[in-house]
């Protein structure tokens, strides 16, 4: 029979990645699937705004985020009329007055590994193809290397 967890979170991008940390750290046992093997590549969403960048900071992951990436205090935004718009990052009483740039390759990663030191399990290339209820929980079935598996949360 399955392990069974108190969680199990598809996908560890960012916000699966994050809530897996937050749950582990409180003890919950926390299974983290993703259909790919880490570090793997996005090609969206390299900006952390100052918002998250406070997140990053309250897992302690910041120096090393900060190290994967690129500073940058304002933005310049063009128009495909030719408009454009410089701005500094403002300023605000709970959050930094900077942005970053992290390539995915290296921010998933580091998001990943962070939540598997808080003590959530990871398993990646996992095609998740269906998810059922149960009695007590749910059964999420996939396939891992071309076999059939199933995951109990």
């Amino acid at each position: 029979m399955p392990k069974l967890y108190d969680v199990v979170i598809i996908g560890a991008g960012p916000s699966g990645s994050a809530a897996a940390y937050y749950l582990a750290s409180q003890g919950i046992e926390v299974l983290l699937l993703d259909k790919s093997e880490f570090p793997r590549d996005k090609t969206c969403g390299d900006g952390l705004t100052p918002r998250a960048i406070s997140v990053i900071q309250d897992m302690g992951i910041l120096d090393k985020v900060s190290a994967a990436g690129h500073r940058i205090n304002g933005i310049e935004l063009h128009g495909r009329l030719g408009n454009s718009m410089v701005s500094a990052i403002p300023e605000h009483p709970l959050y930094p007055d900077y942005m970053l740039v992290v390539p995915r390759f290296k921010l998933d990663d580091i998001l990943r590994q962070r939540a598997v030191e808080a003590g959530a399990e990871f398993q990646g290339q996992v095609r998740v193809r269906d998810i059922k209820q149960s009695d007590d929980h749910v059964v999420v079935y996939g396939q891992h290397e071309g076999k059939p598996v199933e995951y109990q949360g």
